[in-house]
């Protein structure tokens, strides 16, 4: 009884190292928010806080079964500590280009993409924030 309880664990052990090294690693991608130096009727998204959330409402529904915007959010007490004086030196991809990840990944999107947000801040200042995506499905 002894060695088939070993057995089972040194299963268990193996089957949860194979899945741990099966996930994908997920790649950190940079979008400007730049709410300073756009009108407001030209943004394609929104920024505002509610109770202890900063979000970024996206004036986009692309992900199916998910009849609303898309909505990344972050804790704002982590945002103090992510102020840059210049425009961080990242590689920043477009709306285009995120909105057609958002599309291809769904809900799975946070999986495989760490998701930074670089806000444009008055005096040329920058804060990055990383985000997740926040879905509410909407139930009639």
């Amino acid at each position: 009884m002894k060695n088939i309880l070993k057995i089972i664990s040194l299963l268990l052990i193996l089957f949860s190292s194979k899945l741990v090294s099966a996930q994908e690693i997920t790649k950190s991608i940079y979008f400007l928010a730049d709410t300073m130096n756009i009108q407001k009727d030209n943004r394609i998204f929104e920024m505002g806080e509610e109770g202890v959330w900063t979000y970024f409402n996206f004036y986009c529904r692309c992900i199916s079964n998910y009849d609303r915007d898309i909505t990344f959010i972050y804790f704002t007490d982590t945002a103090a500590k992510n102020a840059y004086i210049d425009k961080p030196p990242f590689v920043y991809i477009s709306w285009k280009e995120l909105s057609k990840l958002i599309w291809e990944e769904g809900k799975g999107f946070d999986k495989k993409y760490k998701l930074n947000m670089v806000e444009v801040l008055p005096n040329k200042r920058f804060r990055v924030n990383p985000v997740m995506l926040f879905l509410a499905e909407i139930k009639y």
